[in-house]
């Protein structure tokens, strides 16, 4: 082993003593990514954002690339128009209302934050759109990064939703290393959070994030990487592996589904604690989560992401709207459950009360939101929004200014 250390050293010292082969390297690597995108057109942007095709883009654009891509948010977004009232709204897969079709077809899906949108049009008569950052499993580091890059976009109002589930759960602060490119341009003015980031970013991630403004390719890579498995799938490549399947009697049976829940360990310098295995029921393991892995003291990590959310919120100045996503009221029929978020709801409650800004406001909506069992798909996921809406509108509307303010404010700082 020491012999194959010293090799190695005497290798790469003597490559750092010759530089003009590792620059001839990194000339042709540049050209190379710069020359691609002249032969190689990437994917429309459209087929790797989810939930778009659901909804009106003068309405609401969805941000965040799906959660199978290698980068993060999309980057296309437009500047701001002068009749437009801009708001971004954070959260998980909550954030969309299904309410599945009684003739087995499609179900019918809708968006809150595109349910509050009559309210909006009254804002000072400018047209409301919607930036959605919907993020199916996503922790609280990774909403912390969402709002970095929703406040980039100068939105006029701020809506973010916090999953009881996750919001103090320091054993697995976040699910969506895709986002850490972008912290490259979002993190850097924040010098008190670059902790965080240090610790849970690879310098790859780091290197993606800062080749993409120069290299298109490395921004569009996962559009690219789809054109390529669509093209194998529509080409002789399809050919060739369909030819190299099991037929007939020599295929082996599918492996009995295991009922595992999703999680992505972070293999970097810090890595999620959480064993899903150990709860293999779905029906009950945000209760599991609730009761055994939650930690708000102000030391834990939850703690002080919640901190560098508010810190950047308060220095934007946009009227903030932050909430608790409401459980299933039969979640809370545990008082185990109905305990623990006590203990949730006062943390957040001295949380809130450390913010002086009457800007950002906090509404805990658990237990006492108006919803009922009937209400649920499950113990999260809504398909009868309407009297939880009238509530959101409710408390939006008070963080908002009178409409002639809006406009004064609109016209004083186009």
């Amino acid at each position: 082993m020491k012999k194959l250390l010293k090799l190695l050293q005497s290798f790469y010292l003597a490559e750092v003593a010759r530089p003009l082969p590792l620059l001839r390297i990194a000339c042709w690597t540049g050209l190379f990514l710069w020359l691609i995108p002249t032969f190689v057109h990437p994917c429309e942007l459209r087929e790797v954002v989810e939930f778009q095709e659901y909804v009106d883009p003068a309405e609401m654009v969805c941000v965040p690339i799906t959660y199978h891509s290698t980068d993060g948010f999309r980057r296309d977004i437009a500047a701001k128009k002068a009749d437009e009232f801009r708001y971004a709204w954070i959260g998980g897969s909550s954030l969309l209302v299904r309410r599945p079709s009684s003739d087995g077809l499609e179900d019918d899906i809708r968006f809150l934050p595109t349910l509050v949108q009559p309210l909006l049009r009254k804002t000072g008569g400018r047209r409301p759109l919607a930036l959605m950052y919907s993020l199916e499993a996503g922790r609280l580091y990774d909403e912390y990064l969402c709002v970095l890059d929703a406040l980039s976009h100068q939105p006029d109002l701020l809506v973010v939703e916090l999953n009881p589930v996750w919001v103090y759960c320091d054993k697995d602060i976040s699910f969506w290393p895709n986002l850490y490119a972008d912290g490259v341009r979002l993190i850097p003015p924040r010098p008190q959070d670059w902790a965080y980031y240090l610790l849970l970013t690879s310098p790859s991630k780091m290197a993606e994030g800062a080749l993409s403004p120069v290299f298109s390719v490395v921004n569009d890579r996962y559009r690219y990487y789809y054109r390529i498995v669509q093209w194998v799938q529509r080409g002789g490549g399809l050919a060739h592996r369909a030819a190299m399947q099991p037929t007939g009697d020599t295929a082996q049976p599918a492996p009995p589904r295991q009922t595992r829940l999703w999680t992505m360990p972070i293999a970097f310098w810090f890595m999620n604690e959480l064993q899903y295995d150990r709860f293999p029921d779905p029906g009950v393991w945000q209760e599991q989560i609730l009761l055994h892995y939650f930690n708000t003291s102000a030391a834990a990590a939850n703690a002080h992401i919640l901190d560098m959310m508010l810190r950047a919120i308060r220095d934007s100045g946009v009227p903030t709207l932050i909430y608790t996503a409401p459980l299933n009221p039969e979640v809370l029929r545990n008082p185990q459950v109905l305990a623990r978020m006590e203990t949730i709801n006062a943390a957040l409650n001295h949380l809130a009360d450390s913010v002086s800004d009457p800007a950002v406001c906090f509404w805990l909506t658990n237990p006492d939101h108006p919803l009922k069992p009937e209400d649920y798909i499950d113990n999260l996921h809504l398909k009868n929004p309407e009297k939880f809406v009238d509530q959101l509108v409710d408390r939006i509307a008070r963080i908002l200014p009178p409409p002639r303010e809006q406009t004064r404010a609109h016209e004083d700082h186009p």
